[in-house]
């Protein structure tokens, strides 16, 4: 599937479509193929071909690219979704994904799109038809995902550092999760990033250093990532990508250590069992109490030996002691009372007696 970094290569093959003047026309692939289940009608390839609309932006966010329509009187959004094969093509530009050679035949085979504005084209082509085309009338593919981990990274780190910290999800499982804490990552980037920092890929409850580190190395690895394929590049040798491709057979990393498969958020992880091993941890979650100026931090761990007492509720023993002083003391104190009225009954007798004697 193409990841941030790749997507990112096709939106700059977009850039050139993005006009004041020039409208964009769209044109279907080969009618004897069926397209993607998700993708534009005829009524909505016609609409764009006589609206007359100019491509204002070609942005991207996570894997989703984005085209900026807009003509005299309004502003459509046209969403494109790589799914697992699709990718962007130009005649001079045919991008090498790992499933996909890249062929001199322009339009690739299963183009099911073109977009041209002018003398350049460009095409949208998916073997395996998991991608999409979509019109909307706002930016909502945008707006559900969360922070892009190239763009992104740098403004909004504090809330992503926070996102990554003290999870009680696996580490791969949470940064594949494209609306959780960052957008853009995918299998072999995330095992990069986890290969890199020695971090096994159910690790959970990172600490803030942790989480930091991660961050770090996932925006250095897209930003060379991204320079790289832009420039024809391969990517370093030490990287685990180039070892992690084929599980049926015995594979090491450049160091010569054995290189292992295993499933994590769903997904088959390639790892390097030697140094990311799995650390058994609890969460540790930061309470504040104010106590004049004094602010206490807890583990979870007291916070929840403190909820079970709560829960339990008082100590019955000592509320049945307490109980039965109480009424103890109650009984004594009647019965003294009792004893007091009956002596004040009998001296009024007797005084009264004494009178009527007289």
């Amino acid at each position: 599937m193409p990841e941030l970094p790749e997507v990112e290569n096709f939106r700059q093959l977009l850039l050139p479509l993005v006009s004041e003047t020039t409208a964009l026309q769209l044109t279907r692939g080969s009618l004897e193929k069926q397209p993607p289940r998700n993708f534009l009608s005829d009524d909505e390839i016609q609409k764009i071909n006589k609206g007359k609309y100019c491509v204002s932006a070609a942005r991207r966010k996570g894997k989703q690219l984005c085209l900026l329509l807009k003509n005299k009187s309004s502003t459509s959004y046209l969403f494109v979704h790589m799914g697992m094969t699709g990718r962007i093509a130009t005649q001079g530009n045919i991008p090498k994904l790992k499933e996909l050679s890249a062929k001199a035949e322009y339009p690739p085979p299963s183009t099911y799109l073109s977009f041209s504005a002018g003398d350049y084209e460009v095409s949208f082509s998916d073997p395996r038809k998991f991608g999409h085309v979509l019109l909307k009338e706002s930016m909502e593919e945008f707006e559900e995902l969360a922070p892009d981990a190239l763009n992104e990274a740098v403004g909004k780190r504090t809330w992503i550092l926070a996102k990554l910290s003290d999870q009680s999800i696996g580490i791969k499982a949470l940064i594949l999760d494209q609306k959780r804490c960052v957008s853009g990552v995918g299998n072999w980037v995330a095992d990069e990033v986890l290969y890199q920092i020695q971090m096994h890929p159910d690790q959970a409850y990172l600490t803030t250093d942790e989480a930091a580190n991660l961050l770090d190395t996932l925006l250095n690895i897209l930003q060379f990532a991204v320079k790289a394929l832009k420039e024809n590049k391969e990517f370093p040798y030490e990287w685990l990508f180039h070892y992690r491709w084929n599980k049926k057979k015995p594979t090491k990393d450049q160091k010569g250590r054995s290189v292992t498969y295993l499933t994590s958020g769903g997904r088959t992880s390639a790892i390097v069992a030697s140094i990311q091993k799995k650390i058994s941890r609890k969460r540790t979650i930061v309470y504040k109490q104010k106590q004049g100026k004094d602010k206490e931090a807890r583990s979870s761990e007291s916070i929840k030996k403190e909820a079970t007492a709560k829960e339990k509720g008082p100590n019955k023993t000592t509320d049945k002691i307490s109980k039965k002083k109480g009424g103890s003391t109650k009984r004594k104190s009647s019965q003294v009372v009792a004893v007091a009225e009956e002596r004040s009954q009998e001296t009024n007798l007797r005084r009264s007696s004494r009178l009527r004697a007289t």
